[in-house]
């Protein structure tokens, strides 16, 4: 999360979503400033809908009120989750294999029925273990919210997504989530044969192969 402190003027979501306009060429370049200025886009994510008390006062249908108002508003609108959505208000709950197995977990369903594009994985995302994190992300995914997480590995093989790219007016933008790698500090019994890599320096790597394509 140090990442987003330092780095506030690209906006992606507390380090875990990276946004880089993609237009073929460098992620800051002023061509694609300038092509952004032609088609304006807008980025919300859940904490910066959050931040005003006022918008966000009661509940999941205020979150979604806010978010359909900026999209009847601008039609570019990307909705993102930062993680770590999965954990606290009671939701531990719904998050056994017995409910999960005949139910949706109830965050899920909002994030689907509000249609997030994106979801990355905050460290509490792998407090209850990876047989339940596959789950919800299949969860997720069934519904339309990609589920992002490059610097996790195992057997030398990305676990999740680690990135999508969405267009815009002809502008793509590419979404790249990682997590902090200290989650085998703290839930090293459910990462046994996990390695989760550097943030910073995989996304570097995500970038050169995003310019590759």
């Amino acid at each position: 999360r140090s990442i987003a402190k330092r780095y506030k003027s690209v906006k992606y979501s507390l380090g875990l979503a990276i946004l880089f306009l993609m237009m073929g060429v460098s992620a800051f370049s002023e061509e694609v400033v300038a092509q952004e200025a032609v088609a304006q886009q807008e980025v919300m994510t859940t904490e910066q809908i959050a931040s005003s008390k006022e918008n966000l006062k009661n509940s999941v249908g205020s979150l979604q009120s806010k978010i359909d108002s900026a999209r009847a508003e601008n039609e570019n609108t990307l909705v993102l989750d930062n993680g770590d959505t999965i954990q606290g208000n009671y939701n531990h709950l719904f998050l056994t294999e017995e409910y999960l197995n005949s139910n949706i977990n109830p965050m899920v369903l909002a994030l689907t029925e509000i249609g997030y594009d994106a979801m990355t994985l905050g460290n509490h995302e792998f407090n209850y273990g990876m047989n339940i994190l596959d789950i919800i992300k299949n969860q997720l995914e069934a519904g339309g919210t990609n589920v992002l997480c490059a610097n996790l590995y195992k057997d030398g093989e990305r676990v999740f997504d680690p990135y999508i790219i969405k267009e815009y007016d002809g502008i793509r933008v590419a979404v790249i989530g990682v997590v902090t790698n200290h989650i085998t500090k703290w839930d090293a019994d459910k990462l046994v044969g996990y390695t989760p890599t550097n943030p910073a320096l995989e996304v570097q790597k995500v970038i050169k192969e995003i310019k590759d394509k």
